[in-house]
């Protein structure tokens, strides 16, 4: 009996056996099969998502690519004068588009009723980096991509320019929508395609900008031009002392002689570049400057730093009995040169001229203030020799047997000139104003000029690698000393900086020229713009606009010291002449492009 039971327990433990190992690999495969399924998902997720992640990556690329280059526009625009105009940018052919009306890349093909310019500088940028925004024709589940443009009025956080640049619309979105094929993410959501959406806000802002020698005209060519054998040369000043604004391929032209002479610009004198929106692509060989400064082509324009500035109010002349608006003065009497054959000065007071000053074999004397001159406007002819006042001349007790007024050197307190050239007649043109200095004026034998007077109170010492003479003979014109760098209201606030000497009437254009074998030294800002608008709203295109042409013209042995800033529409050097210009002036008001969001 206790051996059958044995028998029975062993037959049930080996059957039990069996019947483990029949079932032992099922869970098995149930669990490897589970596993496997999440794998395939996390894989299929995965792709899927990093599929979404590389197409925002290029979408924000090209959401940002597209607004800068649009914003660009925008600048290129409001440098021009045209802030809220439509504009085809700097390349030819492009649509143009106008600030404040938002559009799309699309060509109405899926994506509704609106404004579509495929080929503005916006979508062309966008369809460089992967978006032409041709939308989703006939099919909302088709992939696709969309790219759309608008203006907001605002930026939270972000500084709108100052009212002076005349911007309306200064901030430009670019959107870009795109449509996406998914795989696994369809078999949760139902939808073969994923959205993704990229954002850029970018703009215009103000800050402080710096280019001394500005020539405004923006289309024609030649508005810049050399021709026989002048040698300019610029000293110091910012990394570019020279910017032409004409988008002409053919802007800029200098001959092939070395005349064009920058490698003493920039802060450090080693070398300053020349900036032009146009060309000629390649400097020419008369264009010579040191590395890392360069001849720079396809530049953005730079604005009129002086577009706002109104014209300086008009003055009755200081009147002396008997002597109207200029009186005779002695030698060394309010800084009369000693001179042959000369014993005496014409001194002319501050106030209207409106048929104009012509200084003819004499000496000349200006005291500080403004000068309104029409008529044939401010002509400094042969055998004559112009001078500021100077109050540190011998009193006039010591003069009496030569004979002399009471002196009235100071002026308006101001310490320079401003010559305000307006319409009301002209020599050049109808009623074109301007300012002509002879060949042969400053040729005059007379004491020379301390150029230490030139210094405005507060003034540093002039560097002396500006290489400005400490005496010079020939003509001098010196503008106000001033905070502003332009002129004072009240004229006595005087400041450490040379302000606007030569101030051009914009209502009509004008040929100012430069000639001269004497020396010639200009201390100040000089002003020749053509733009009756200027004041109010943007400027007509040429040959409407920007006819104002300065002429630096002069013969051998001419010696021509411009402390300063230039702006003029066009730029014209001719002769044999020898110009230095220490550009130093004043920063201004400017415009640069900036990604924001």
């Amino acid at each position: 009996m206790k051996g059958y039971r044995k028998i029975e327990r062993a037959r049930a433990t080996k059957g039990a056996t069996s019947w483990s190992r029949r079932d032992s690999g099922q869970i098995t495969i149930l669990v490897a099969l589970a596993m496997g399924t999440f794998l395939l998902g996390f894989v299929g997720f995965g792709a899927d998502m990093t599929n979404l992640w590389f197409h925002r990556q290029s979408a924000q690329n090209a959401a940002d690519s597209a607004c800068l280059a649009g914003a660009m526009d925008m600048l290129y625009a409001a440098n021009a004068g045209t802030p809220n105009a439509a504009t085809g940018g700097l390349v030819a052919g492009l649509s143009p588009f106008t600030a404040g009306t938002p559009f799309d890349c699309g060509s109405g093909n899926g994506l509704g009723a609106g404004n579509h310019l495929p080929n503005s500088v916006p979508c062309k940028y966008a369809k460089l980096n992967g978006y032409n925004g041709t939308g989703f024709p006939g099919n909302a589940q088709r992939e696709g991509n969309a790219v759309s443009v608008s203006f907001p009025a605002t930026i939270p956080g972000v500084a709108v320019p100052d009212p002076s640049a005349g911007l309306t619309y200064p901030f430009m979105r670019v959107d870009v929508l795109d449509r996406v094929k998914v795989y696994f993410s369809s078999m949760l959501g139902g939808s073969g395609v994923q959205d993704v959406v990229a954002t850029a806000k970018c703009g215009l802002q103000g800050g402080l900008s710096s280019v001394p020698l500005l020539v405004l005209n923006p289309t024609e060519l030649a508005s810049f031009s050399d021709g026989g054998t002048p040698l300019v040369k610029i000293l110091g000043g910012p990394t570019r002392s020279m910017q032409v604004n004409s988008k002409n391929n053919l802007a800029a032209l200098v001959s092939n002689n070395p005349q064009i002479d920058f490698t003493q610009g920039g802060p450090n004198f080693s070398g300053s570049s020349f900036g032009v929106t146009g060309g000629p692509g390649t400097a020419p060989a008369g264009f010579v400057t040191n590395p890392p400064a360069s001849w720079q082509a396809s530049t953005v324009p730079i604005p009129d730093p002086f577009r706002k500035l109104a014209p300086p109010p008009v003055t009755t002349a200081t009147q002396v009995p008997g002597a109207g608006t200029f009186k005779t003065v002695a030698i060394t009497q309010d800084g009369c040169p000693i001179g042959i054959p000369y014993l005496d000065c014409t001194e002319y007071l501050p106030g209207n001229y409106p048929g104009g000053i012509t200084i003819s074999s004499q000496v000349a004397l200006f005291a500080p203030g403004v000068y309104y001159v029409g008529g044939t406007g401010l002509i400094v002819a042969s055998g004559s020799l112009v001078r500021p006042t100077d109050a540190s001349g011998l009193p006039c007790s010591l003069l009496v047997l030569i004979g002399c007024h009471t002196p009235s050197a100071a002026g308006d307190g101001s310490k320079g000139t401003v010559f305000y050239l307006t319409n009301n007649g002209g020599a050049w043109g109808s009623g074109a104003p301007t300012i002509v200095i002879t060949s042969n004026s400053g040729s005059l034998v007379a004491a020379s000029y301390d150029t230490s007077k030139s210094l405005c109170p507060g003034q540093a010492p002039f560097d002396p690698r500006l290489s400005i003479p400490a005496f010079v003979d020939g003509n001098v014109f010196l503008a106000p000393c001033t905070n502003s760098g332009t002129y004072e209201t009240t004229p006595t606030n005087v400041g450490p900086n040379r302000g606007m000497l030569f101030f051009q009437d914009r209502s009509k254009a004008a040929l100012p020229q430069f000639h001269g074998q004497g020396a010639l030294l200009l201390n100040g800002a000089m002003y020749f713009h053509n733009c009756p608008n200027s004041m109010t709203g943007p400027c007509n295109d040429p040959p409407t606009d920007y006819q104002t042409q300065l002429g630096l013209w002069g013969g051998s042995g001419t010696g021509t010291q411009l402390i300063g800033q230039i702006v003029v529409d066009k730029l014209s050097l001719q002769g044999n002449s020898s110009i230095n210009m220490d550009l130093s002036p004043q920063p201004f008001n400017g415009l640069s492009v900036a990604l924001l969001q």
